[in-house]
């Protein structure tokens, strides 16, 4: 099962590249190539060379289980909001997002039958002019603050996460939500 993304979204101010170039078979290639990157792995067999086309785009790759009862579950995503090549981005974050991400268990190689892959490629950010400043299932919101210590954190929601997650059409009850979900408590938000 391979979900074919392509998001010409918004986000935060910090691009303008347009991925026009970009096709649907592109976007299934890539998360081809997702599931390549893992077996290869397993397999302890070199990597096939990408069959999609090359470019420079802020990317994530996002894997979901299937549990048998037709929900899925995340189950890694990780990837780059700067512009980084798609043959070598896909492939890291593919391997990253499956084996790295510290909120999940890595990947085995028992899962891949029930994994999802999605390949987001990203685009046309902008500052928000506030945090209510976004519509659920069209952006992306990106959250910096800080921890209890000062120490800067973040949080980064692609922009089909926030109505995939079932969450709420209120948006100050969703951006509390993913602020929650980035480890602050509500009373530590401020506009």
């Amino acid at each position: 099962r391979r979900r074919k993304e392509i998001c010409r979204d918004q986000f935060q101010n910090m691009s303008k590249h347009e991925p026009s170039n970009i096709t649907d078979k592109d976007i299934e290639e890539a998360c081809r190539f997702c599931f390549d990157v893992l077996l290869s792995r397993f397999c302890r067999t070199p990597c096939p060379l990408p069959r999609f086309r090359n470019g420079e785009f802020p990317l994530f790759v996002t894997w979901n289980k299937f549990d048998g009862k037709g929900n899925s579950n995340l189950r890694g995503c990780i990837g780059n909001l700067s512009p980084i090549g798609l043959h070598d981005g896909v492939k890291k974050y593919a391997a990253v997002s499956a084996f790295e991400d510290r909120r999940f268990s890595p990947i085995s190689a028992d899962e891949v039958p029930m994994l999802e892959c999605s390949v987001t490629f990203l685009s046309n950010f902008e500052e928000a002019a506030n945090y209510v400043d976004w519509e659920i299932g069209k952006h992306g919101m990106i959250i910096n603050f800080s921890d209890d210590r000062g120490s800067p954190l973040s949080a980064t929601y692609l922009p089909y996460v926030c109505s995939e997650q079932g969450t709420s059409e209120d948006l100050n009850c969703s951006v509390f939500i993913v602020w929650e979900q980035g480890g602050e408590k509500r009373s530590a938000l401020t506009a």
